[in-house]
């Protein structure tokens, strides 16, 4: 074949093969913010994050009396209303909404904003670790303060060494070669009441995993939970006749790399009474179904609650509810109306898909900003008006 001619029968062979490939369609980043998303839900549709294990029975607390997410400090500050022996400073992540509290340096931190607990109390927080190979452990303190300088008492190592009543939790996350760990000790005068070790599973800082901590106290009853799993359940933890404040410690860094990340730490107060409140009363409002900011995924942590209402459903087959979804005034009024009506059928998604309940029972609403039952000029009373609603049809 002549040459010329062999080039051209060349060229025409890939042309065709070309042509004849399938052409793949252009990839297009999901978002599921309420102002560009206004796709149709169903019961069908679900959050993208796999909900906690049918074993998480945590429920937060009724009210939320205190919410520090550092959203009004500038990203190298210390925040107000926070006191340390050593120094600390507010971080953003890129690629993630919301600021962290970066603790890098041995000392205590102490929330001022955070008083005498409740003796029926849940405390949630965000963890973040930076060593993956072998972290110093994160310090939680409750014990009393007589005034403010008594902070500096609550450090990383044993406070009830020097007198001083305490329950302090460690906790280490784990990695590829050891599971994550945690540490109790509660006592006073040297002598301790609870002293204890403990591995779980659903910490693993080789992935970079963010911790979910959640605390639910009752008198002197404490239980703790990370990213779902169950760590402590103990009686006489706490001194019923004592008022408790939280002390945030580090220890002693090993290395100049090792430091924690602390976000978005709620306080909130009153035991729920589901079943009474859902079916004599005929309504129930929860602040403990959590959702990313501006979006209809719901948070794994939030499985508790659900699992809760999905109980009483199951409890009386013959009962309607009607889910309404509720926004705070952040953002445009339309948008979050939508966004309102996009949480609560995400809401009944997770009941009929997770949890079983027909889709039958359900309806679903939203309010947007338009119901607030506080104020929204603080952070705890935008909190509060972010919730969900149940209603006895």
């Amino acid at each position: 074949m002549p040459y010329p001619v062999f080039c051209a029968f060349l060229l025409l062979f890939f042309s065709v093969s070309l042509i004849a490939q399938p052409t793949k369609p252009a990839q297009t980043a999901g978002n599921s913010k309420a102002s560009t998303d206004t796709s149709a839900k169903t019961e069908k549709s679900t959050s993208s994050q796999p909900l906690f294990s049918s074993k998480y029975d945590f429920v937060p607390g009724e009210k939320i009396v205190v919410l520090e997410d550092f959203n009004g400090v500038e990203p190298g500050d210390f925040p107000l209303g926070w006191h340390t022996n050593a120094s600390a400073e507010v971080v953003k992540l890129n690629n993630e909404d919301g600021k962290w509290l970066k603790m890098a340096t041995q000392g205590s931190f102490y929330p001022e904003m955070i008083k005498s607990l409740p003796q029926d109390m849940t405390l949630e927080f965000y963890l973040k670790a930076a060593s993956k190979s072998n972290p110093v452990p994160f310090v939680l303190n409750f014990g009393p303060l007589k005034n403010r300088e008594e902070f500096k008492l609550y450090d990383a190592q044993n406070p009830a060494l020097r007198g001083q009543p305490v329950f302090q939790i460690k906790l280490w996350p784990g990695n590829v070669n050891k599971s994550a760990s945690s540490e109790v000790l509660a006592g006073r005068k040297g002598n301790y009441a609870i002293q204890n070790k403990n591995t779980f599973k659903t910490w693993d800082n080789s992935n970079n995993t963010t911790a979910h901590v959640a605390i639910w106290r009752q008198a002197n009853r404490v239980r703790v939970y990370v990213n779902g799993e169950k760590v402590w359940d103990l009686q006489n933890a706490f001194d019923t006749a004592s008022k408790y404040n939280i002390i945030f410690a580090m220890p002693r860094s090993r290395n100049g790399d090792d430091y924690y990340l602390l976000g978005n730490i709620r306080l909130a107060v009153g035991v729920q009474d589901t079943r009474t409140k859902l079916l004599k009363e005929g309504r129930f409002v929860t602040h403990g179904i959590l959702f990313n900011s501006g979006s209809d995924e719901i948070k794994p942590e939030s499985y508790g609650i659900l699992k809760e209402i999905a109980d009483v459903l199951e409890q009386s087959p013959s009962n309607r509810i009607k889910i309404i979804g509720h926004t705070d005034n952040e953002g445009d009024e339309k948008t979050n109306l939508l966004l309102s009506q996009q949480r609560a059928t995400a809401v009944k998604a997770a009941l009929v898909n997770n949890l079983g309940i027909k889709p039958e029972r359900l309806e679903t609403d939203g309010k947007g900003e338009t119901k607030p039952i506080a104020d929204n000029k603080t952070k705890e009373g935008k909190a509060q008006n972010r919730r969900v609603e149940f209603i006895r049809l």
